[in-house]
This record gives C-alpha cells, sequence and structure tokens, in this order.
C-alpha cells in the first residue's frame, strides 16, 4: 500500500492531506525510507533554511491565493530558529537535525495500487549564445513593449483634423508571429536551441538548463507570457484518436512530432501561448 514516502512538518502534512478524502497518512520509520541515510542532506538542509527565512517574514496562518487555511506558521518558528543555529553542517549532521524534527508518513490512497508523486523539473537541452548553423531556435529575454496581462500599446488609425493618433492596448504577438520572426533584429535573444520540439516544450516547463557548445550551463526560469490561452496539445492527440488517453504523456507527444516533423509544426503553431525568460543563478534558490 505504500505510494510514496516524504518527510515532513506539521504544515507540509496539512498541505498533502488535503488532496483527497480517502488520502491516509500513516507514521513510518526513517529506517523504511530506501537510501535515507546515502541522501545530500547538507544540501537539503540549505534549501531548508532558505524556505525558513521567507515563512518566518510571511504572516500567519498560511493561507493559499485562494483564501484557503492549510497550515499554521508558528509551527515552524522553533523549529526554524534551531536550523539558524547550525552552521554548515555535514550531511550526517543534517540528517540528524531532519530526524530530530520531523516524522516520516507513509502516504496512501484509497485501494490504489500505485500512487503518483508529481514534482518540478528542468530539462536539459542543447544550444548555444549565439546563432550559429543548426541552432535556430531562440530563447527571448522580455520585450520592453510586453505589458502586464500579455498586451502591448500600438498606434490606431488616424482620427480628426489634425489627424492625430491615438493608441489602444491589444493582445501581443502569438506564438506564430514570434516564430515567424516579429522580435527579430531587437537583440532580445538569450540563447538559440537546436531542436524546436525542445523549444516548444520549455514554453510549457516554464524553465530550463541550457547547456552551450562551450561547456557551460545557462540556467532560464519563467519571467512573463504573451497572455494567449494555452491549446492542449495531448488533447488534441486524444480527440483524434491518434494517442490514447491512458497512454498520454510528453514522450508521447514528442514522438509524434518527430515523426511526423510538417504535422507537428503546424500543431505547435497553433499554441499561441509563448513564455519570455531570464538567465538566473545556476544554482537554484528559493
Amino acid at each position: 500500500m505504500t505510494e510514496f514516502w516524504l518527510s515532513a512538518g506539521l504544515l507540509l502534512l496539512a498541505a498533502c492531506a488535503g488532496g483527497t478524502d480517502e488520502t491516509v497518512l500513516e507514521p513510518a520509520e526513517y529506517s523504511d525510507m530506501p537510501g535515507w541515510k546515502l541522501d545530500q542532506h547538507a544540501e537539503a538542509f540549505t534549501v531548508f533554511v532558505k524556505s525558513c527565512n521567507t515563512n518566518l517574514r510571511r504572516a500567519n496562518p498560511w493561507v493559499t491565493r485562494t483564501g484557503e487555511v492549510i497550515g499554521d506558521r508558528n509551527a515552524w518558528r522553533q523549529v526554524c530558529q534551531r536550523a539558524q543555529q547550525l552552521i554548515a553542517p555535514t550531511d550526517d549532521e543534517a540528517r540528524l537535525f531532519f530526524e530530530r524534527h520531523f516524522q516520516p508518513v507513509r502516504v496512501m490512497t484509497g485501494r490504489e495500487p500505485k500512487g503518483q508523486l508529481t514534482g518540478y523539473y528542468e530539462p536539459i537541452v542543447q544550444g548555444t549564445r549565439d546563432h550559429v548553423k543548426g541552432y535556430d531556435w531562440p530563447l527571448y529575454r522580455k520585450p520592453d513593449n510586453l505589458l502586464p496581462g500579455g498586451r502591448m500599446m500600438i498606434a490606431s488609425a488616424a482620427v480628426g483634423k489634425k489627424k492625430a493618433r491615438k493608441r489602444k492596448l491589444v493582445a501581443y504577438h502569438d506564438r506564430a508571429a514570434i516564430d515567424d520572426g516579429v522580435l527579430a533584429g531587437r537583440n532580445l535573444e538569450i540563447c538559440w536551441l537546436k531542436d524546436p520540439i525542445d523549444a516548444f516544450f520549455i514554453h510549457i516547463q516554464g524553465s530550463v538548463r541550457v547547456r552551450l557548445d562551450d561547456g557551460a550551463t545557462m540556467r532560464l526560469n519563467y519571467q512573463a507570457a504573451n497572455g494567449h490561452p494555452y491549446y492542449a496539445v495531448g488533447r488534441y492527440l486524444i480527440d483524434r484518436k491518434i494517442v490514447p488517453k491512458d497512454e498520454m504523456s510528453m514522450d508521447r507527444i514528442r514522438d509524434w512530432m518527430e515523426r511526423n516533423p510538417k504535422e507537428g509544426e503546424e500543431l505547435r503553431r497553433r499554441v499561441a501561448h509563448r513564455h519570455v525568460r531570464r538567465e538566473a543563478d545556476a544554482r537554484p534558490r528559493l
């Protein structure tokens, strides 16, 4: 019945427990967790301390954007204060800290034999800083004329005796226009990618690590979007019975696009939604 493992404090337990009426949290032991003693606990501790610095500055209780109360920030206060006193611990010291202050739990979801743990990740793709042959798909930084809400200001038709030109807000350029070069020549390219399908999925994932031709790695984060709605390519393939619903995945989408390059390009152009990004630190921070 074991679905997945996590080591959690009161706030995280409260958040996890809210998913479904059938969710069961059962106390467990650290010895039940495969690979626990071999993990990189010092790195996890560094991230935990940064999250403490953020949580302790924020108001209590812990409230979602929709106003739902999911926990008591004061529950973290004592353990966070102790963490701030532990300077540069080793992996073993950090592991002991977690073991003293947190309770591992077994998460079970009804009668399902297997659980599903979702998470955030950054794909790694091939790219270059400069436009060279074979690397033809740019990732852009935010243009000055991209306004909040994915809008831009343009001049409308001239009116009146003096032909004064008024300005109005309109939707920003869609994916097809951007792919066709509407942003070219404005020095907005952060880097260039080799694979157009990689470039497409990055606009779904949000963040990416670009392995450059000189061996360095560039990390890019989401900065803004063009405001157009997202068109679900997976739903398109399911509705046309190209891919069964129970087999739908990013890998199946990629496989279909690679086997059908013309149709794949046409489908990508239908997804008007597109992101712009900014270069981030090489190591992620909270």
